[in-house]
């Protein structure tokens, strides 16, 4: 009974970590299939308020108000040139606990560029 007292706040703390880290996985992946599909919108010649609202409607796990959309160049783009979309997200920590170890949030970003056609 006492091995399982000491030993239970370590495992209680692993899980949470998973959890948060299976979270943050599959925010990053959003992220990227975002950043990707504002690319593609980006190189047909759109606005960047359309590549912002097409990055909005793909990452749709987090509010718009949170989500940072960049267009490099951000006007002017030409046939042959490279488009970047970078999109940005602060991830808050899910538990207190962890909060201690990583800060209040875990910054993610994910860039993706493409050639005007």
């Amino acid at each position: 009974m006492v091995e399982f007292a000491l030993i239970l706040p370590v495992l209680v703390l692993l899980v949470l970590g998973l959890v948060q880290l299976g979270q943050v996985i599959s925010l990053m992946l959003t992220l990227q299939i975002g950043a990707s599909e504002g690319a593609r919108v980006a190189i047909t010649g759109a606005t960047n308020t359309a590549i912002t609202q097409q990055v909005d409607a793909v990452v749709n796990d987090v509010s718009a108000s949170d989500l940072g959309v960049s267009v490099t160049p951000s006007t002017g783009r030409q046939s042959g040139q490279d488009v970047s979309v970078n999109v940005t997200y602060s991830d808050p920590i899910l538990f207190g606990e962890l909060a201690t170890l990583w800060g209040a949030s875990i910054p993610l970003s994910a860039t993706v560029t493409m050639e005007m056609q």
